[in-house]
């Protein structure tokens, strides 16, 4: 048998197959972007790639030194708490250490590392940790940039809502007194040529209105802040709302506004009503807009009806210019009304039909348009509703007080105007007085604080943005003032109409919130509805005291309406037999009793008897006071009434 010959073993294929998996690895681990370290369980070396030595900016000595300790020593000064990396890098493995570790290394050249730390096993047997360092400046940097990048768009979104807000108060201020002056001219006697004239002064300062409205809406829906109502809605009463609002303008025309009926018309749904009509209002007022000759109809139809939903299709049609092909693309864009020659014939902003389409696809509903050019066009609006079914809604049906009839005086409720404009403000007095009720004025909120530590008033009428004391802060410190024994209702006036401020006003302490500018109708609106018998706080802290027993507060009440009949009948006749001092005592003790239960009117009316009997007017005025006196203790008759039922 010969002999094998010595030499250098052979290759096997699975040998070759090791070294070239190897070489992959390798080559895998050199051209990683990651720094990539291997060590053993008492901190040595077992692999380190090239792109860890680089980014450390290790020696080669250090590098093949194979000692932990050795390169954190070398590199911790270039990171900014050398102390902490060190504690980090020297930590010895653990075997029963199964987590991963990341951590972020700040270096003092403003580089940041990121590193992660996983054990090392092989076979299921714990042999040290695998450390990844990972260069994330740029994307640390990029970050940032996003950060400041977003920053500054939410503040330029933030500033260019305030400007809006701004500029809209600044316009509304001077709008308030043209509007209010001529709604007060519009009811005096004028020759024909003056009335056209203020006509025309009217319709543009609606049309300047319009306009600023349309500029917030469209900020409010670029900033998405605005929000949709739940509250019971009627189809029919929308469309015919907006529809009354565009017809003075289609007779003017000659053009024939048809509404047509149908089974959705009636139906009692939930929605956003005031949203739904500001979309029916500027389709209506478009293809009154854009027709010359011809008709607008209008109607509604049922889509889909479900159980607890239905689908509805409202649709404005005329016989108007039309829509072609290429204003048919940028008809829903902002500031776009299918061209410049069209905004120059017809006006307006072009925002609309964008704020429309926003408005109806935030109520989850589509708009779209049909059209030949010179044949009309037909816009249509398709929109889920909610049936409101009696109980279901949780929502207050109760319709708010019809205005009250205007030139009636009403002694009872003396009002109190703040405000710093004092065009607004004496402009604000004629209304009121127009109304019948008498005012008192200050024209800012230091100084109405001062009046209102000496005198009480029915409501306070208060402007919002004043120089000094606000109206939010006047309000908090009216509440102050009142110190839970009292609560005049406060309504603020104001030009600035976005939500956070009437968010804001509520917060501070008022009671109701209303735009400038004011009309006769919106002030004859909120006055009935604040004009109550009784001020509740002061009631409540009354029979607290006055009533021993749950059931005795009504009893209390009845036998201060009889007490109060009682002296009225003394004082009227005291008047008929020219005893100015027995009527005058029985005003006082109506006065008090009155403030002690918060019936604020029959407590304002008997100060105005004492203050005519101190002037020494004539009998006529206290007979008017008396005979109001009398009209309301049946008003506070029917609500002690009222109260009493559990109603």
């Amino acid at each position: 048998m010969k002999p094998k010959k010595k030499g250098r073993p052979r290759k096997t294929k699975s040998r070759d197959r090791l070294e070239e998996a190897l070489a992959i690895a390798r080559a895998t681990l050199e051209t990683s972007a990651d720094g990539i370290l291997v060590v053993d369980v008492d901190l040595r070396v077992i692999l380190c790639n090239r792109r860890h030595i680089e980014m450390w900016s290790m020696t080669e000595e250090v590098a093949r030194s194979g000692d932990v300790r050795r390169m954190a020593e070398f590199v911790k000064d270039q990171t900014e708490d050398p102390d902490d990396f060190m504690r980090l890098a020297t930590k010895v493995p653990e075997a029963g250490d199964d987590n991963e570790r990341r951590d972020s290394i700040r270096l003092k050249d403003g580089r940041v590392f990121d590193r992660i730390s996983r054990p090392h096993r092989i076979g299921g047997k714990f042999l040290g940790r695998t450390i990844m360092t990972r260069d994330i400046t740029l994307h640390i940097e990029g970050m940032r940039a996003l950060a400041r990048a977003r920053d500054e768009a939410l503040e330029a979104a933030r500033l260019k809502s305030r400007f809006v807000a701004e500029v809209s108060h600044e316009l509304r201020t001077p709008l308030n007194a043209i509007v209010g002056a001529t709604e007060l001219l519009a009811e005096a006697p004028l020759p024909a040529e003056y009335r056209e004239s203020l006509e025309t002064v009217r319709h543009g300062s609606r049309v300047l209105l319009d306009v600023i409205d349309e500029v917030l809406d469209f900020s409010k829906l670029e900033a998405v802040r605005m929000t949709i109502d739940r509250a019971p809605l009627s189809p029919g009463a929308a469309l015919r709302d907006a529809a009354a609002l565009v017809a003075p303008r289609a007779a003017e025309k000659g053009l024939n506004l048809r509404l047509h009926s149908s089974e959705g018309s009636e139906m009692a749904l939930l929605g956003d009503p005031k949203r739904l009509r500001q979309v029916l209002l500027n389709l209506l007022s478009n293809a009154v807009k854009f027709t010359e000759r011809g008709e607008i109809s209008a109607e509604i139809r049922v889509v889909s009806l479900g159980e607890s939903s239905v689908e509805l299709e409202f649709s404005v049609s005329d016989t108007g210019i039309g829509v072609t092909p290429e204003q048919a693309g940028r008809l829903f864009s902002p500031f776009s009304q299918g061209g410049a020659s069209t905004t120059r014939l017809y006006g307006g902003t072009g925002l609309g039909l964008a704020i429309s389409k926003s408005l109806v696809e935030l109520m989850g509903g589509t708009l779209n348009f049909e059209s030949r050019p010179g044949n009309g066009a037909r816009f249509f609006l398709r929109l889920p509703f909610e049936l409101d079914r009696p109980g279901a809604s949780g929502i207050s049906h109760a319709p708010r007080p019809a205005p009250v009839p205007a030139a009636v005086r009403r002694d009872r409720l003396r009002v109190f105007v703040v405000e710093d404009t004092e065009l607004n403000r004496r402009l604000l007095q004629r209304q009121l007085a127009r109304l019948g009720l008498p005012t008192s004025t200050a024209p800012d909120g230091r100084t109405a604080l001062d009046i209102l530590r000496q005198e009480e008033f029915g409501l306070i009428f208060m402007d919002v943005q004043m120089p000094g004391m606000d109206g939010c802060e006047t309000a908090a410190g009216i509440r102050r003032l009142e110190a839970g024994r009292r609560r005049t209702p406060i309504v603020a006036i104001s030009a600035n109409t976005r939500e956070e401020d009437r968010r804001r006003c509520l917060g501070a302490g008022m009671d109701d919130f209303i735009k400038k500018p004011a009309t006769l109708r919106d002030l004859e609106n909120v006055i009935q509805l604040w004009d109550q018998p009784f001020d509740e706080i002061a009631l409540a802290a009354f029979t607290a005291v006055a009533a021993d027993a749950p059931g005795e507060s009504a009893r209390v009440l009845k036998r201060f309406v009889a007490d109060v009949r009682a002296r009225l009948a003394d004082a009227r006749a005291a008047v008929y037999r020219g005893d100015r001092e027995s009527c005058a005592r029985a005003a006082h003790s109506i006065k008090g009793a009155a403030a002690s239960v918060g019936a604020r009117g029959l407590r304002e009316l008997s100060r105005r008897v004492e203050a005519e009997l101190h002037a020494a007017s004539g009998n006529s005025e206290l007979v008017l006071l008396l005979d109001q006196a009398d009209a309301e203790l049946a008003r506070v008759s029917a609500d002690v009434a009222r109260r009493g039922s559990g109603r």
